[in-house]
């Protein structure tokens, strides 16, 4: 499992199976961190490619979707992942 397999199977497991948006809000947690066509959209553009709305809106689906309640503990390929990249000195530029 890859680390974009492990959050969309958090994500399918961990939005309630009735919401009427469960793909949508997915698809937006996914763009928002780099997976899909687009290298990092900015809210503007998820919110007008998945018909959300505002940036504000696409901000507040992020956040009761995912941000709010998902941690660190709930990705071990994630996790495992930033305890190897954690291991090498970085110079930012």
């Amino acid at each position: 499992m890859n680390i974009e397999q492990e959050l969309v199977w958090w994500l399918d497991t961990n939005i309630p199976q009735g919401k009427q948006n469960k793909s949508r809000d997915t698809q937006a947690v996914l763009l928002h961190y780099g997976f899909g066509d687009m290298m990092r959209p900015t809210l503007e553009q998820i919110g007008a490619q998945l018909s959300i709305g505002t940036k504000e809106r696409v901000r507040q689906v992020l956040q009761t979707t995912f941000k709010g309640i998902a941690s660190i503990d709930s990705f071990p390929v994630l996790r495992s992942g930033l305890q190897i990249i954690s291991k090498y000195d970085f110079a930012s530029i």
